[in-house]
């Protein structure tokens, strides 16, 4: 039988978001049919994120089998990696692959047999602020205006591409493969501006 991980996220936000306070709160609910990590968040205390994550907990569970595993100012990622034999391990760091190495050590520590390579689940429990400060990032930066021309600068993955116009206006567009009969290759096209 396969163990279930899920994971429940539950933002307790205001509308000016920032970092610096900034409280995440992890409780785990578990049956015999698997597990539910249950993460709150919220910029107003402590308190309130423990009280989300545990009453997101209640609701699945009975209380008394609800475990609080983490709570403290600072946002991350929740890591989990699952082995074959039910055992588990979790992490959660402020840098990605941190939290993805903790929990694979972390399960390590407690699996008969080996942990999966990959992690089950990786969750972000990050400030809007900080999430605004990434989805920013993904844009290369404007470039010179120059009269009478529309200019523009992208930044493209496999065909998802980040534009940015001397305007300052930003918007994100997807490009087809096209086929390279001369070189016998596809190849993703920059966008137009």
């Amino acid at each position: 039988m396969k163990f279930l991980t899920k994971v429940f996220v539950l933002l307790l936000v205001s509308t000016t978001a920032n970092a610096a306070n900034f409280f995440t709160s992890v409780h785990i609910g578990a049956s015999n049919q698997g597990r539910t990590f249950f993460v709150a968040n919220s910029e107003k205390s402590l308190a309130e994120a423990k009280k989300g994550s545990l009453q997101m907990c209640a609701k699945k569970y009975d209380s008394k089998n609800c475990e609080s595993i983490y709570a403290d100012k600072g946002e991350g990622y929740l890591s989990v990696i699952d082995s074959p034999d039910g055992s588990y391990g979790w992490a959660f760091d402020s840098d990605r692959q941190a939290s993805i190495d903790h929990a694979y050590e972390s399960c390590k520590k407690v699996s008969k047999v080996s942990c999966n390579s990959k992690a089950s689940v990786v969750e972000p429990s990050l400030s809007k602020s900080t999430v605004q400060k990434m989805e920013s990032n993904k844009y290369p930066p404007a470039p010179k205006a120059q009269p009478g021309v529309t200019t523009c600068n992208s930044k493209c993955i496999n065909g998802d591409c980040y534009v940015t116009y001397s305007s300052g206006e930003k918007k994100r567009v997807q490009v087809r493969q096209q086929y390279d009969g001369l070189n016998n290759t596809w190849f993703y096209p920059s966008p137009g501006c």
